[in-house]
């Protein structure tokens, strides 16, 4: 039950305790974390990648968000939080970040629209699913040089979301040992259940989550929701948003058996 005035009260120190423990766990495992907003989901990936590249530091963290506004505002959040720069001219990557930009807002620019370039200048590259998918399916790059693959809005995550169809084609077929970790943020798990309140389950939302877990390969982080619950917090369910259809092109599509 949700208690407002234990959640208020609340110190940072226990918020940012839970943050941390929960960003340790995202480096041992494929991690699904499921909080309300206002929680600091954010937060425990900029400290998974921040532990990330300390562990692995030659090779890259990508951060994934549904829409170009929300890659900028989380590159810019990432960025001040580590005090990373941008993209330099590619000749030390070291506490840098990038944003992969399509042609017209590079500004004439075309090596911040190109994302092998985007990849090897930066330590962390910040972009939309798509763009990453255009460029594994064009073999510009490949899904063994990503340490840590962070999956912003999980929740968006459906047969023909490039969310699924990046784990489906391009994380499932590497050996388990070439494949990124993967780190899941979402506010709730019942954007996916029935517009009106009084049709939204328990059980509804259980299904979810089991769904989202089997696409990105990724488990509830039961300690964290416990822990957070234990501050009085509420699971509010977030917002619905359209989603993006990908069709694929033959090529990256496996052939049939038999």
């Amino acid at each position: 039950m949700v208690d407002p005035r234990r959640y208020k009260a609340a110190t940072d120190s226990s918020r940012w305790e839970i943050q941390e423990r929960c960003a340790k766990r995202a480096l041992e495992r494929n991690l699904l974390v499921v909080l309300p907003t206002g929680s600091g989901k954010t937060l425990i990936a900029i400290e998974a990648i921040k532990m990330t590249l300390e562990r692995e530091p030659k090779r890259s963290v990508i951060f994934l968000a549904p829409t170009v506004p929300l890659v900028v505002q989380q590159a810019e959040k990432i960025a001040d939080e580590l005090e990373f720069d941008g993209m330099g001219d590619g000749t030390d990557r070291h506490h840098t970040i990038g944003i992969c930009e399509n042609r017209l807002q590079a500004a004439h620019d075309d090596q911040r629209a190109d994302f092998a370039h985007v990849l090897h200048s930066c330590q962390v590259l910040a972009c939309t699913p798509v763009k990453l998918l255009h460029a594994l399916m064009s073999a510009r790059i490949s899904m063994d040089q990503i340490a840590l693959l962070v999956f912003d809005e999980a929740h968006h995550v459906s047969r023909s979301d490039p969310y699924a169809v990046l784990m489906q084609y391009f994380y499932r077929p590497l050996p388990v040992e070439a494949r990124p970790r993967v780190l899941a943020l979402t506010a709730s798990p019942w954007v996916a259940l029935p517009a009106k309140e009084e049709e939204q389950t328990l059980e509804g939302a259980q299904q979810t989550l089991a769904r989202i877990e089997a696409d990105l390969d990724a488990t509830v982080d039961i300690e964290a929701v416990r822990e957070w619950s234990g501050l009085g917090a509420p699971l509010t369910p977030a917002p619905r948003s359209p989603r993006v259809a990908v069709a694929l092109p033959p090529a990256a599509v496996p052939p049939r058996l038999g």
